[in-house]
């Protein structure tokens, strides 16, 4: 069976391998830079950018305009998914506002029995807490969420950069 190709294999970019190295120089990672190997230990971002030319120096004016358009098609990819997940978020973090209140046990009510009252407030509670955890998963995962787009884009633009200077 013939193992596909990636396009980000056609141009030497093995995207897992360039953002661990990425976020190890521009200290995004707990990672140390013993846990890469000897030729991607580098000190600075100038040895990293320098990495990174030398690595494309190789190519002509066409593969490099194409691997280009390759980042940017990357970095356009990001801009999607934060639009989407904001559409999502906002409208399931309403929803359980609003099931919280209205499931608010009404206090001024004194007739209710012993038993339902009591019913009425462990609800009450596990509605809390089930409303407080998914807070805590939304805005864990948030955070993650740009944290790790923010790293892409980051690492994209920088690619973008130094390829059009080495173009130019």
């Amino acid at each position: 069976m013939k193992k596909r190709l990636r396009l980000g294999d056609i141009y030497e970019f093995q995207y897992a391998e360039e953002k661990r190295i990425y976020n190890i120089i521009c200290g995004k990672s707990k990672r140390k830079k013993g846990d890469l190997p000897e030729c991607f230990r580098f000190n600075s971002y100038y040895e990293w950018k320098n990495y990174v030319w030398s690595k494309y120096e190789k190519y002509n004016c066409q593969q490099l305009n194409n691997f280009l358009h390759f980042l940017k098609m990357q970095l356009r990819k990001i801009k999607p998914a934060q639009q989407f997940r904001d559409l999502i978020y906002a409208p399931i973090m309403v929803a359980l506002i609003t099931q919280m209140i209205e499931k608010m046990p009404s206090l001024k009510n004194e007739e209710i029995e012993i038993n339902t009252s009591i019913t009425v407030k462990v609800a009450f509670i596990l509605v809390v807490i089930i409303t407080i955890f998914s807070i805590y998963i939304f805005v864990r995962d948030m955070i993650y969420f740009f944290n790790s787009n923010s790293e892409d884009k980051d690492m994209y633009e920088d690619y973008i950069s130094i390829i059009r200077r080495r173009r130019g």
